[in-house]
């Protein structure tokens, strides 16, 4: 072992967080206007609410335990943190846990927590074997945060406590209705559970069937239930290899995420946006539709989306099972090629250096490419499809050095 050290620390510090500003304060602001008398309209003022002179900043408890280790200059190596942040007093208000014939508007108090933990690790292998040179490292971070306590009324039933109460609780839960399949008929519209508030008039084959979660025959929120996590990833990964080998050099950089999924929405839903002056993507050429468009009693074509539809007429849109997809992905992000040109044949130019090379960046991903992700950027934390792509990049150059 030619290096080993370990290390933890400990600390409690204080922050402003989301706090409103001069809550310690008793006072007035103007409020409308009222007609008093022969005066004429005159401003209204209304008190601020309750003071709150004991608020203060929230405290944060940050503990982190790692080490590191190498053997051999490096022949293997491992660096290892594991970390936990505990905060306390963060602000909230006790709306909820107050009965309604309390008549003043209530300040922000040093009421919830939360509970941040996770560890990161790093191994690395490097080597020289003859003339040819390597390094390579991989890397794997996961964070986790968790209510702790979260002001609220009290549940007023087993189901209230189940949906919404978070104590204790992961954030970045996802909630929606499970999509069960499309319905084919209009048979098979009318003998399921009604799920538009009017008796399944407003369905069509095609469109969205939602699993009864309840058994009540009715679908409604009632029957939304974990699907799957948010949109920020719990994991992040990377992999970066190089080489060199008489004059040639090489250096993979491969760089992911996992752990989350994306509610893919707006313009992939919703063909020709904006009454028609918006286009639609082709993905809606492969959907429910008419045999002939021009007789609405002609045979029903099958396809992967819904029919084409208003905005709004159907529940087809995000916050089900079936718009929810998985957004993990592993990324090519850089891979580059040099060539070193010996110093025999620069030093007779009167040069010290010349590398070609050639660069690409984003060159694959390895990703869920099913359905509505074809048109999706895993890596860009949308639903949708307005936003600047990652583009792939190839460049060709020279460094030349005297």
């Amino acid at each position: 072992m030619d290096n080993l050290k370990i290390r933890a620390s400990y600390a409690k510090v204080g922050d402003e967080g989301d706090f409103d500003a001069f809550q310690y304060l008793d006072g007035y602001t103007s409020h409308g206007s009222y007609i008093m008398g022969s005066n004429g309209v005159t401003s209204g003022m209304t008190t601020v609410g309750m003071a709150n002179p004991w608020l203060t900043w929230y405290e944060s408890k940050i503990m982190n335990i790692g080490f590191e280790a190498s053997y051999h200059r490096g022949l293997i190596s491992v660096e290892f943190d594991w970390f936990r942040r505990n905060r306390s007093g963060l602000p909230a208000t006790r709306v909820g846990s107050l009965p309604t014939i309390f008549g003043e508007s209530m300040p922000q108090e040093n009421l919830n927590s939360d509970i941040n933990t996770g560890f990161e690790i790093v191994v690395g292998h490097k080597n020289r074997i003859g003339n040819f040179n390597y390094n390579v490292s991989a890397n794997f971070s996961t964070t986790r945060i968790k209510y702790d306590y979260v002001e609220r009324a009290a549940s007023t039933n087993m189901y209230d406590d189940w949906r919404n109460n978070t104590n204790g609780r992961y954030k970045d839960i996802r909630w929606g209705k499970k999509v069960i399949g499309q319905f084919s008929s209009f048979e098979e519209i009318l003998n399921s559970p009604v799920q538009d508030k009017d008796g399944n008039r407003s369905l069509m084959p095609g469109d969205l069937k939602f699993e009864d979660y309840n058994g009540d025959g009715i679908i409604d929120d009632n029957d939304t239930q974990p699907l799957g996590h948010g949109a920020t990833p719990r994991m992040y990964y990377g992999l970066n290899m190089s080489g060199e080998y008489k004059g040639f050099d090489l250096t993979v950089f491969f760089q992911g995420a996992a752990g989350h999924d994306i509610y893919v929405s707006g313009d992939i839903l919703d063909p020709f946006i904006q009454q028609g002056l918006g286009n639609g993507l082709a993905i809606m050429t492969d959907r429910w539709h008419r045999e002939d468009p021009t007789d609405s009693y002609s045979k029903w074509i099958s396809g992967y989306m819904p029919a084409a539809r208003v905005a709004g007429v159907a529940d087809n849109r995000s916050g089900n099972s079936w718009s929810l997809h998985n957004a993990s992905y592993l990324r090519l992000k850089t891979l580059e090629l040099g060539y070193t040109l010996p110093k025999a044949l620069t030093k007779k130019a009167a040069i010290d250096r010349v590398r070609f090379y050639i660069n690409c960046n984003n060159l694959l991903t390895f990703t869920n490419r099913d359905g509505l992700m074809k048109n999706v950027d895993p890596e860009s934390n949308s639903s949708g499809v307005r936003y600047y792509p990652q583009m792939k990049t190839y460049n060709f150059g020279v460094n030349v050095t005297f």
